[in-house]
């Protein structure tokens, strides 16, 4: 499971391991001077690299499968899918829609060919999900992962309760209820996905967001 490893962001732009073809010095500054969305409670440069990391993690678990092009332009994705998210509940069509247009705005000359396919992956992330798992590409599967995983980190409990909480206008105790219910219906749907957020971490995740409700409740 991803670790707080010291200084993983940079060496995922940086591409250190020679993952992927290139860099993402580009992308990741280009948000980081652009995006509208970095101090949202919970859309925010928090999620962006931690489902840049997660991802990063997913491909190299899978790349045996997947070219180094491929890699990339899931990664410049994953960078860009929620660039300008509205931090609010609802019409998360038009979030996503706002993330194409970072997208039209920032894609380097030699990764315009794969604008359909960087396009592609970040509609695959549209809440609430339009594609069943079962039906999404294996780059859209680890999109999906990493976007949906957060709550398994260290720092979930102020992303998710307090962060997504703020955005969408719920409680601490709804959040927490709500996410006791995520965690039941949860499936990942990649091999990396499967192989790090197995059923026994899920079910230890649940019972911890359970404690926090009985500690919290009258």
């Amino acid at each position: 499971m991803l670790q707080p490893t010291k200084g993983i962001v940079p060496e995922v732009v940086n591409n250190v391991g020679g993952l992927y073809e290139g860099d993402l010095r580009h992308y990741f500054r280009y948000i980081f001077d652009n995006a509208t969305n970095l101090g949202n409670p919970y859309h925010n440069f928090r999620h962006l690299m931690y489902a840049l990391v997660a991802a990063h993690e997913g491909c190299d678990y899978h790349r045996q499968e997947m070219s180094k092009l491929q890699i990339r332009v899931l990664l410049i994705a994953v960078v860009l899918h929620d660039a300008n998210n509205r931090g609010k509940k609802g019409n998360d069509h038009e979030n996503i829609k706002d993330a194409i247009r970072v997208l039209e705005d920032c894609i380097l000359p030699e990764d315009t060919p794969f604008f359909g396919e960087i396009s592609r992956i970040i509609w695959s992330t549209e809440y609430p999900h339009k594609k069943k798992n079962e039906n999404l590409s294996l780059d859209e599967r680890i999109m999906r992962d990493a976007d949906m995983t957060q709550i398994f980190y260290h720092c979930w409990f102020q992303d998710i309760i307090f962060g997504l909480g703020s955005e969408w206008r719920m409680t601490e105790m709804e959040m927490l209820s709500a996410e006791v219910e995520f965690l039941e219906k949860f499936k990942p749907c990649s091999g990396w996905g499967m192989a790090t957020f197995t059923e026994e971490v899920i079910r230890q995740k649940r019972e911890e967001v359970k404690s926090y409700i009985d500690l919290l409740k009258d």
